[in-house]
């Protein structure tokens, strides 16, 4: 394993604690002053920007041997990571229902999910192609 892909698991790995922790501090702070949708929007919102941190972040420690097809796959590694987190202990750790995990995919219905999944995926890919220019 190269070194910058040891890179890409580590800052998955703190993405992997910091957004949960994002997620716990939404329930218990936000949610009351904003109710659920409104926690649902902050959470999406500090996801993002902690990924975006992570993506530039990777672009200043990873980019100098790689290139910038290291953003690409650090970005695909990050979403598949991800998707698979979030099914599988999502349902089988977390007693989540497939209904209700699949329901947070329903962007028609103002579920923000998707849009961190493709900052998760171009993160990476962006900070990369940036710190090159």
């Amino acid at each position: 394993m190269t070194n910058w892909m040891l890179t890409v698991l580590l800052f998955w790995l703190a993405l992997a604690v910091a957004i949960p922790a994002n997620a716990v501090v939404g329930k218990l702070a936000v949610e009351p002053r904003l109710g659920e949708y409104g926690t649902h929007v902050y959470k999406s919102i500090v996801a993002i920007v902690l990924i975006a941190l992570a993506g530039w972040l990777f672009a200043r420690t990873a980019y100098g041997s790689s290139g910038i097809g290291a953003g690409f796959v650090c970005g695909a590694t990050w979403l598949v990571l991800t998707v698979g987190f979030e099914f599988i202990a999502g349902h089988y750790a977390f007693g989540n229902s497939w209904e209700r995990l699949l329901a947070d995919y329903n962007l028609a219905a103002g579920r923000l999910w998707v849009l961190v999944l493709v900052a998760t995926l171009i993160a990476p890919v962006f900070f990369t192609w940036l710190h090159a220019a």
